[in-house]
C-alpha cells in the first residue's frame, strides 16, 4: 500500500512538471516569435532590400514588386502591383504617393497617371506591420513553427493567431 501511493504521488508530480515544462515551452516560443517580429521591423526599416511577394486579402490577389532603400536622405520604397490595374506608391520616410492610370474624363486634363495622397498598407512588408502585431499581442498567440526553406533560402515560420473570435 505504501508503494502505492508513492507511486501515485510520483506520478502527479511528474504531470505537474510536465504541464510546467509545456508552459515554460509555450512562453519560450513566444519570447522567441517576439524576438524574431522585432528584427523583422527592424530589418524592414534598416535595411536594403527588393523582391516580388503575392498578398492575399480574401477574395483579392495582389502580386506586388517592392524597392526598399535606406540613405543619409531618408527611407524610400517604391512598390508596383504587378497584376490588375497599373498602380504604383511610393513612400519618402513618412509621405506617401500612389500612382495610377487616370480616369478618361481626368485625361484631357493632360498626362496618364493622377498622383494621390493617401495612407495605404500592403501587407506585411509595412515599416509598421511588426509594431502593429507587437503592440497588440496581447490580442494574438504567437509562437514558433520551426524552419523552412523558401524560394531556395532559410525561413522562419511564426504563427500569429488570434485569442478571440471576434480578431482575423
Amino acid at each position: 500500500m505504501i508503494r502505492r501511493t508513492t507511486f501515485l504521488i510520483f506520478l502527479g508530480y511528474l504531470t505537474l512538471l510536465d504541464g510546467h515544462v509545456a508552459y515554460a515551452e509555450d512562453r519560450d516560443s513566444e519570447a522567441e516569435a517576439v524576438a524574431w517580429l522585432g528584427r523583422m521591423g527592424e530589418a524592414l526599416r534598416e535595411r536594403n532590400y527588393q523582391g516580388i511577394f503575392s498578398y492575399i486579402r480574401g477574395s483579392i490577389f495582389d502580386t506586388v514588386r517592392i524597392v526598399h532603400r535606406v540613405s543619409e536622405d531618408g527611407e524610400t520604397e517604391r512598390l508596383f502591383n504587378l497584376n490588375g490595374d497599373v498602380r504604383e506608391l511610393y513612400r519618402h520616410d513618412d509621405e506617401i504617393l500612389c500612382f495610377h492610370p487616370k480616369a478618361e474624363s481626368d485625361s484631357a486634363a493632360g498626362g496618364d497617371f493622377a498622383i494621390e495622397e493617401h495612407s495605404v498598407q500592403i501587407g506585411p512588408f509595412t515599416p509598421a506591420f511588426s509594431d502593429k502585431v507587437l503592440a497588440t499581442r496581447d490580442l494574438y498567440n504567437l509562437s514558433m513553427l520551426g524552419e523552412d526553406r523558401i524560394a531556395g533560402r532559410p525561413a522562419v515560420t511564426l504563427s500569429i493567431t488570434p485569442r478571440f473570435r471576434d480578431r482575423y
